[in-house]
């Protein structure tokens, strides 16, 4: 195993530990202080992944990995940020494609950050891809599910925390199993746990809210599935729902689970590992309050994105097909395709809702009609581009260029207009907007890996 890596790091010791864990894991290593240096390295021997620590002089990151790339196109790159760390300059270094690993963190968390980052994205050729079975109830071969099957692959291997994010319906949970099943604690208890549910100060005179658990019972619940899990994985859905009382308690667990500095060899087989996931944008929640910035650094070590069901092509009619003669068993009826229209349809439509409300439409097709083919009369009228029955109400002149396209197609070519028009500034924008700085940056990271997934297409 001889891949070269560079590390860049102007703390001496620090760069010297990281060299030295690499080495021993049979890694060929090259170290530079200054940015100055980290180019030259780059065109003297182009590394197959980069580790940029504190550089001096100290500097845009941005600039320094733009710079790197130039000699190196492919350059795999990985940022240590602090715990402190700027929650916008973390958006802004995953909207350019970085992965980031939160410090201080141990070793075995960075060994599993590097693994990941060498990993390939996508499936190369001549190497044989695990089969879609290996996934558990996933379907679907588009260039966007193949990239995530090579990172649960990657992210596998690992005992590291694990962040999932993506749109409600997604199949977070389905990646978190799939995650747990190739590691090396399959054997063992895979426990869920929806962080909605759990509070530690309920709310007074909301006789007909959600009902959650007390005080004592969602700590005790918290408590319960941390023991249930021993050996295993816990889920931790809606990590951004978790109660405020109750951060403080999940985060002294995992402090307590990390190595102890006297001793970075001791195998911690037997302790939990985390998975979390949440459709919600964790930059938002932790500048509203909602999330501890220091727990989301605890538990966004390793991370991976579910794409949206409107960026997997194909898969929206496999997925359709599949589901179909499964609730046709269940409902004992007899479908067993979709007619030509129904597939153009499904695969034109933007799915909010993703898998979760293709699902459900299924679902209420096959409990309320009969035969052996979905046809169009058969969907739901509020599925329709344009329902029967609605007539045509007269638009202002400036709204006809968005009529036919989603809201989700709206807002970008809003927001990327507004930073044109400033520029290229998303600051800038983000003022005009009235948003984050951070949330523009966000969308343009998705944005981005829509655009690289349709390309591959």
């Amino acid at each position: 195993q001889s891949v070269a890596i560079l590390i860049v790091e102007e703390r001496t010791a620090l760069q010297k530990h990281r060299a030295f864990v690499l080495q021993s894991a049979g890694y060929d290593v090259e170290t530079a202080s200054t940015a100055v240096e980290a180019v030259a390295a780059t065109r003297k021997n182009p590394p197959a992944l980069a580790i940029l620590g504190h550089v001096a002089p100290e500097g845009d990151v941005l600039a320094l990995a733009t710079a790197l790339r130039v000699n190196c196109p492919d350059l795999a790159i990985i940022v240590i940020v602090p715990d402190e760390a700027d929650i916008g300059l973390t958006a802004a270094l995953r909207a350019a494609a970085l992965e980031i690993l939160a410090g201080p963190t141990d070793d075995a968390a960075f060994l599993a950050a590097v693994k990941l980052g060498l990993s390939p994205a996508r499936p190369i050729a001549g190497r044989a891809a695990a089969p879609l079975a290996a996934f558990g109830a996933f379907t679907g071969h588009s260039p966007a599910m193949a990239a995530v099957y090579a990172r649960i692959r990657a992210i596998a291997r690992s005992g590291a925390t694990v962040f999932i994010t993506g749109e409600s319906g997604t199949g977070k949970g389905l990646c978190a199993q799939a995650i747990h099943r190739q590691s090396g604690r399959a054997t063992g208890p895979f426990i869920a746990l929806d962080c909605a549910t759990l509070t530690s100060n309920p709310p007074e005179g909301e006789a007909f809210a959600q009902p959650k658990s007390s005080p004592a019972e969602a700590q005790s619940s918290l408590a319960n599935a941390m023991a249930m899990a021993e050996g295993g994985s816990l889920f931790l859905d809606n990590i951004c729902d978790l109660d405020a009382g109750l951060q403080p308690i999940l985060l002294r667990f995992l402090q307590a689970r990390a190595p102890a500095s006297d001793d970075p060899d001791k195998s911690h087989r037997d302790h939990v590992r985390i998975i979390c996931a949440t459709s919600s944008d964790p930059a938002e929640a932790i500048r509203q309050g909602h999330l501890r910035a220091d727990l989301y650094y605890r538990l966004h070590v390793l991370s991976i994105r579910m794409p949206a069901l409107r960026t997997r092509g194909q898969d929206v009619t496999d997925i359709a097909k599949q589901e179909l003669h499964r609730f046709s068993q269940q409902e004992n009826r007899r479908f067993n395709r979709l007619s030509d229209g129904v597939r153009r349809l499904f695969s034109n439509l933007p799915w909010p809702g993703n898998v979760r409300q293709l699902l459900n439409v299924l679902h209420e097709i096959v409990v309320l009609h009969e035969g052996e083919e979905v046809t169009i009369d058969m969907i739901p009228p509020d599925m329709m581009p344009n329902p029967a029955g609605k007539a045509a109400h007269p638009f202002p002149a400036g709204v006809a260029p968005f009529l036919g396209k989603t809201l989700a197609q709206i807002e970008r070519l809003v927001i990327e207009a507004t930073i044109a028009q400033h520029g290229g500034s998303v600051s800038r924008a983000a003022r005009v907007l009235d948003v984050a700085p951070s949330t523009l940056y966000r969308k343009i990271e998705v944005w981005s890996a829509s655009d690289g997934a349709e390309g591959e297409a």
